[in-house]
């Protein structure tokens, strides 16, 4: 297709890329001033065209309903010498690729926490029907500060028709095999999900934090082919082991032992990020207990390695330790006592004083590891109140416009 001079109301300045799947212009809406993004399909003959043609119609009118901070904003569906187009938010912002190649890996709290963001916008895209299916630094774009998933490209619906499902070839590869699941890259129409996505999310984390792609970036045919990956943390030595094994989970070549949906990702991240900010656990959840759910939910029995241990349970432990070393002092300060029964009238009175002491000190330690069993017991309530609602505090932060259904 040729560069055209007008699109419908839209005043066409050049093209903007192009791909597999098919071309982007850039062009300017005269009416509000703002240039915008102009994506056509690929033009395939005969009638697997013409169905793609009627797909790509049908999901772009769909997706110009769903309205969320981080997926890019689409304006309208037209129609353009027999072609069909959709017309998208022009993006300015570099995407995250550019800036981890310019400026080199992230922060860990900030890719944790920006990974949490796009994480919540693909979950809010799977309850409204959608795959994405090509999640990858090169698609994520900043307005601002806030990422975008800009590239919807290969976005499919979760349940397509009879039809449309031919028109997915089952063996043929899908999205970018640097970072596309194993099942995408198979051709594996079957085991293709919103873990797949998942899959997505957890290698733009990887690229974040190590400044390469999780099978590098030119994996060869043994490498998709065996679909292992280094864990992140050979390639960054100051990466924190917990942040690393969320990483590793996401990555899992089984689709079974990813997280079970990108908003558990999400929850997940912002819980590390809170612990690394704060210091303390959210809602009494550790992350062992998070992967013990995980596994549980899987049918796995799996835990990472170095858990981040509760704070209740490591004074439960010590203040136990404190009773048991205090107890034994009595007991030998009680021994002590009765085998002295000739010592002087002072110094009786000294041990007197020091068995009061004593006395005191154990019923303290008693006191506290009660408090500490008692503050153990209200987390554990919390943690079944916060699961029975499964909305944490950071989601009411989310305009109510705005804010997806929480499942």
């Amino acid at each position: 297709m040729q560069t055209p001079t007008q699109i419908g109301s839209y005043e066409v300045l050049g093209p903007a890329g192009a791909g597999g799947m098919g071309f982007v212009f850039e062009a300017r809406d005269p009416e509000l001033g703002r240039r915008v993004a102009i994506k056509f399909p690929r033009d395939e003959p005969g009638e697997r065209g013409l169905l793609l043609r009627e797909r790509f119609a049908r999901e772009a009118r769909s997706l110009s309903a769903i309205r969320h901070p981080n997926l890019v904003t689409l304006y309208e569906v037209g129609e353009h010498e027999g072609l069909p187009y959709a017309v998208l938010e022009w993006l300015e912002g570099a995407s995250l690729e550019g800036q981890v190649k310019a400026q080199g890996p992230w922060r860990q709290v900030d890719a944790a926490r920006l990974i949490a963001q796009l994480a919540m916008a693909t979950h809010y895209l799977h309850l409204n029907g959608f795959l994405h299916r090509d999640i990858k630094p090169d698609n994520v774009l900043l307005r601002g500060q806030e990422p975008v998933l800009a590239d919807l490209g290969l976005v499919k619906a979760l349940e397509p028709d009879a039809a449309e499902a031919n028109l997915t070839v089952a063996g043929r590869a899908l999205g970018t095999p640097a970072y596309a699941a194993p099942e995408l890259i198979r051709g594996d129409l079957e085991a293709t999900g919103p873990r797949s996505d998942v899959y997505g999310l957890g290698a733009t984390l990887y690229y974040l934090l190590t400044g390469r792609p999780p099978r590098g970036e030119a994996p060869s045919v043994a490498q998709l082919l065996a679909f292992n990956v280094a864990p992140a943390s050979r390639y960054r030595k100051d990466l924190d082991p917990a942040l690393s094994d969320l990483c590793r989970r996401a990555l899992a070549r089984d689709p079974a032992r990813r997280f079970r949906s990108a908003q558990s990702f999400a929850d997940a991240l912002i819980r590390w990020a809170m612990v690394q900010e704060q210091g303390q656990a959210i809602y009494g959840r550790s992350f062992a207990s998070l992967w013990e759910e995980e596994a549980a939910f899987a049918g796995l029995d799996s835990r990472p390695p170095d858990p981040e241990e509760h704070r209740a349970l490591f004074w439960v432990g010590l203040s136990g330790a404190l009773i048991g070393i205090a107890s034994l002092v009595l007991a030998v300060s009680v021994v002590g006592v009765r085998s002295a029964g000739a010592q002087p009238k002072a110094e009786r009175a000294e041990t007197a004083a020091l068995r009061e002491e004593l006395r005191q000190e154990v019923e303290r330690r008693s006191a506290l590891a009660e408090e500490n069993g008692r503050l153990r017991s209200d987390l554990l309530v919390a943690r079944a109140e916060t699961r029975e609602s499964e909305r944490p505090e950071w989601f009411e932060l989310i305009p109510e416009a705005l804010r997806p259904p929480y499942p």
